[in-house]
Formats: C-alpha cells, sequence, structure tokens
C-alpha cells in the first residue's frame, strides 16, 4: 500500500510566504506611484528654490562688484567690463579680445579703431547714463595718456591714475564682448540705473529689445533704455518700461525669462514684479 506524505502545516506556510500574489504586487506599485506624486513637487520645489538662492548669490556679488568699481574709479561699468583684468601680458595692440582673459585695455580700445566701446564703458553713478562723447573720449585719453612709450606704463596708468583693479566678479564666461554671467534659467542678468537697463555691448540678441535706433546687429546706443523706453519685450505688443528703479539694482527674470508674471497676469511685463529677483544697491 502506497503512503502519502504529508507536508507540516508550518512548512505549507512557509512555501506560501516565498511568493507574492497579483493583488499585493498590485497594492506595492499604488503606494510607490502615491509617494512619487507626493515626492516630486517636492523636490522640484527644492530644486527651484536652490536656483533662486544661486541668483541671489550672483546678484549679490554684482551689487558689490558694481559699487567696488565706482569706489576705486567713480564710474559704474556694463557687466561684461567687471570681470576684466587692467591688461593681459604685456599686449601694446590692444586686440578686441584675446583667449586668455579679458582685458581692461582692451575693452577701451582706441576709439578710432571702435568708437562704440569706449562711448560704452563709463557710467555716470549721480545720472545712471553713459558719459557723453567728448567726456568719454577725455577720460580715455587720460587714462591711456597717448603716447605713453610702454605698455607697462599705460598699466601703470589705468592702475595709478584711473584706479580700476579688476577683476571685480568671480566669473569669466564667454571671454569677449557677451561676457556676461546667466541667471540659474539661461538667462542674463540685467543691471538697471535710474535712467533705465544698462544695456550691454553686443547684447541686443540676449535681450530680445527691438531698437530701431541702433547702428546694426549687436550694437548699442550711447545712452541707456530709458532713450528708447517702452521698447517692444519679446515681440510682446506693448512692451517693457525700463526706466523702472529709483536706485541702482540688478535683477534675474525668474524662472519665467520674462518681466514680472506670465503673459494675462496683472504684473506681466513689468520688471521687479512676479518672480523677478532684484537685489538693491544700498
Amino acid at each position: 500500500m502506497m503512503k502519502t506524505e504529508h507536508i507540516p502545516c508550518r512548512r505549507r506556510g512557509l512555501a506560501r510566504a516565498g511568493a507574492f500574489s497579483i493583488l499585493e504586487i498590485l497594492i506595492a506599485v499604488v503606494i510607490i506611484g502615491i509617494l512619487a506624486v507626493l515626492m516630486v513637487p517636492t523636490l522640484q520645489n527644492r530644486v527651484e528654490q536652490a536656483r533662486i538662492r544661486a541668483a541671489q548669490r550672483d546678484l549679490t556679488e554684482l551689487r558689490e562688484a558694481e559699487t567696488r568699481a565706482a569706489i576705486d574709479t567713480g564710474y559704474y561699468f556694463p557687466q561684461h567690463v567687471l570681470d576684466n583684468v587692467v591688461v593681459v601680458g604685456t599686449d601694446p595692440g590692444f586686440p578686441a579680445w584675446d583667449n586668455v582673459a579679458d582685458s581692461f585695455l582692451h575693452e577701451a580700445a582706441n576709439p578710432a579703431v571702435e568708437p562704440t566701446k569706449t562711448r560704452t564703458l563709463f557710467i555716470n553713478p549721480r545720472t545712471g547714463l553713459f558719459l557723453p562723447d567728448a567726456e568719454a573720449q577725455g577720460l580715455y585719453d587720460r587714462i591711456i595718456l597717448s603716447g605713453l612709450p610702454t605698455p607697462d606704463a599705460r598699466v601703470a596708468s589705468v592702475r595709478d591714475r584711473f584706479g580700476f583693479k579688476g577683476p571685480y566678479v568671480s566669473w569669466n564666461s564667454d571671454r569677449d564682448y557677451d561676457d556676461m554671467q546667466d541667471d540659474p534659467w539661461g538667462n542674463p542678468y540685467m543691471f538697471f540705473t535710474p535712467a533705465g537697463l544698462i544695456w550691454e555691448y553686443n547684447s541686443r540678441d540676449r535681450y530680445n529689445f527691438s531698437n530701431p535706433a541702433a547702428s546694426g546687429p549687436g550694437r548699442i546706443q550711447h545712452q541707456v533704455v530709458d532713450t528708447w523706453d517702452h521698447n517692444t519685450w519679446m515681440g510682446n505688443a506693448g512692451g517693457a518700461d525700463c526706466k523702472v528703479f529709483d536706485r541702482p539694482a540688478v535683477l534675474s527674470l525668474g524662472a519665467n525669462g520674462v518681466p514680472g508674471d506670465d503673459v494675462g497676469k496683472p504684473d506681466y511685463n513689468k520688471f521687479g514684479a512676479g518672480d523677478d529677483i532684484v537685489i538693491w544697491f544700498n
């Protein structure tokens, strides 16, 4: 007679415990999905808060850089000048730019070669405007001291007579005229005076302003944007008012990349409103 083997109850229970039922798997998937839905917005918010803090740090550095430059020289400068050293090596040729580092003497190139540069280099802290042509030319002549025999003498002139002690910021991103730091969302920071937005050399494409008065692609005029108040911003009708602050300030457009709030909201196209991040000068 054949004997039947009996599996003890405890062993049968262990055998069943070794696998999951479909229902148990579905429950686990649902729980994981719920946790993901709850956690992803929190993680995204933390990433966004980190970007905001990074923008605030950059803007604070920009403000301090402009302040130190003004104390040293008596002038504010466009952002792309703040990372300049006095000169690179002893190159007397003043090329437009080099492949090593930006030079203040290169930025202040001979006006006969590049007249727009000197006209858009020095910003009067009292008015917030670039110096008039004749005044900028005179200042250039005093700095460079035309006729000095050696590049070293010109460097001494910039350091001792003018007081420029750059670099004033820790970045050197592009090493050309568009040497401007981007915010964490990929947009350039902006420098405002009470007269308006300081237009950066060759920044027309970056700021996306429609400027019919410009002399050509990538050029800027001799004044800041208050001369062209209510220019079209990002192709939107109505435009943004660039003469908006009563004291100097540096600004990030924030996550949406436009002044103020998004389209259709009350603060749309208003600099300093919505998600814009502003650091004021003291």
